[in-house]
């Protein structure tokens, strides 16, 4: 009898360590077969960029995960977008400048980008334009390799 019970309980044992211990190993091992997200997100079809060549910032939108979590659209910066008029091709500038970082925005009335911190001003391909009275910094607002694929606009996205 003390046989039988032993068998019984050690027929148990592994009965349990096989429906716990599976699911268990699988769980953990899920991150490394995740697939890493594209540097190529999408950020906007060509028919919704302003045909006269004005800038228009987009949000740049990635998936994004940690070990388990998801997030399949994260926010991770903004780009300005513009189509050249004239020609079919899209020109894509990042949304500040400099190795700060400062951010930037557009100026309608004058067609020029304007830093947020400084008084300095950039051209529509991002170089800076000279201001009188002020020496240059030398500084550009920096332009990110693009792919038009069926109209739709990828840009170069690595973390920054």
């Amino acid at each position: 009898m003390r046989r039988l019970t032993f068998v019984v309980m050690l027929a148990i044992c592994v009965c349990m360590l096989v429906l716990l211990g599976v699911p268990a190993i699988a769980f953990i091992a899920a991150p490394a077969r995740q697939e890493s997200p594209s540097l190529w997100p999408f950020v906007t079809n060509v028919a919704d960029l302003p045909a006269d060549g004005q800038p228009k910032r987009m949000p740049v939108l990635a998936p994004d995960r940690d070990v388990w979590t998801r997030r399949p659209d994260r926010v991770m910066g903004s780009v300005f977008v513009r189509r050249l008029p004239g020609v079919d091709e899209v020109m894509v500038l990042e949304s500040y400048h400099g190795r700060l970082r400062v951010p930037v925005t557009y100026d309608e009335g004058t067609k020029t980008f304007q830093s947020c911190c400084w008084r300095v001003r950039f051209d529509l391909e991002g170089r800076e334009l000279s201001e009188s009275g002020l020496p240059p910094i030398g500084d550009r607002i920096e332009g990110l390799p693009v792919r038009v694929v069926k109209g739709e606009v990828f840009v170069l996205w690595e973390s920054r």
